[in-house]
């Protein structure tokens, strides 16, 4: 084989072998629920604020209360409930084992550390209206600080409806009333915001979109935001918004399929096998005398 085949051959299992070890980011059972809170006893709490309107399954380890007016279109997974007489839920309500809460927060330590390995744009932290673009079809950026935004303010995630992004946030996610992500292209589906290390997750009347994961923090929704597309995984959460409706269940695979240079490697590399074997079918059968 030449010196190109033997390039182009490597070039090739070098990118095939990196899309086999690219693992998907997906959040198994705990995609199921809009709001689910894993801490522990004393910590695994969620408090629903007065007239509330969730769209799917909530969840809290330890202990759930649902104020007056709470109306919950799926299940209730508690340790211990405590709600209004007035309180709507129109799915089923259970008491999980312990072993299937530690099951669904061991599923999302995984996620969560799967994201977070993940190579990306590293930023110190965002303070003011700033636009994330897709770099890739799926986009990483690691914000090493806070993510912090007033009124009016907005973090715009640029991209298209195929496009997936994971936004990694080491520090304090605080979003003031009338502040806003804006999905321009991207499907809130495909949008992750994952919190590591401890902290606060707080909001006010904002606007928001994705899923939003952090195990070791307490997630804050007040003033009556309305959470369109949003699903929220933590540590504890109290929430006094208005309407939460998830978005569709997340996964996102770091790779979107073969690339064309892939495409186009393979094919030269295809192309560069048949003409060797040619010239070696050609060469057996020439006379010996032809060949001398």
């Amino acid at each position: 084989m030449g010196i190109l085949s033997r390039t182009l051959a490597a070039l090739s299992c070098s990118i095939i072998s990196s899309m086999a070890i690219a693992s998907p980011v997906y959040l198994g059972d705990a995609g199921e629920y809009t709001m689910l809170a894993l801490g522990g006893v004393g910590e695994g709490s969620l408090i629903v604020g007065a007239g509330a309107n969730i769209t799917g399954n909530v969840g809290a380890r330890w202990f759930l209360n649902l104020a007056p007016g709470v109306v919950i279109n799926g299940d209730v997974d508690a340790g211990i409930l405590n709600k209004h007489s007035d309180v709507i839920i129109t799915g089923d309500v259970k008491t999980l084992t312990e072993s299937k809460w530690q099951g669904l927060h061991n599923e999302l330590v995984i996620t969560s550390d799967d994201a977070s390995s993940l190579d990306g744009k590293d930023l110190d932290g965002i303070y003011v209206s700033t636009t994330l673009s897709s770099y890739d079809y799926l986009s990483v950026f690691n914000i090493n600080g806070e993510l912090m935004l007033d009124s009016s303010e907005s973090l715009t995630l640029s991209g298209n409806a195929n496009n997936k992004i994971i936004i990694n946030v080491s520090g304090l996610f605080k979003f003031s009333s009338g502040a806003s992500i804006v999905l321009d292209g991207f499907k809130a589906e495909n949008v992750l915001f994952n919190f590591t290390g401890t902290g606060f997750v707080e909001t006010g009347g904002s606007i928001l979109s994705g899923t939003f994961l952090g195990l070791e923090r307490h997630f804050s929704l007040g003033d009556g935001a309305t959470l369109l597309d949003t699903r929220f995984l933590g540590k504890s959460m109290s929430a006094n918004a208005q309407t939460v409706i998830p978005p569709s269940k997340l996964t996102i695979t770091s790779v979107g399929g073969p690339s064309a240079t892939l495409l186009i490697l393979v094919a030269l590399a295809g192309l560069l096998r048949q003409r060797t074997r040619a010239a070696q079918v050609l060469c057996s059968i020439v006379p010996k005398s032809q060949k001398d």
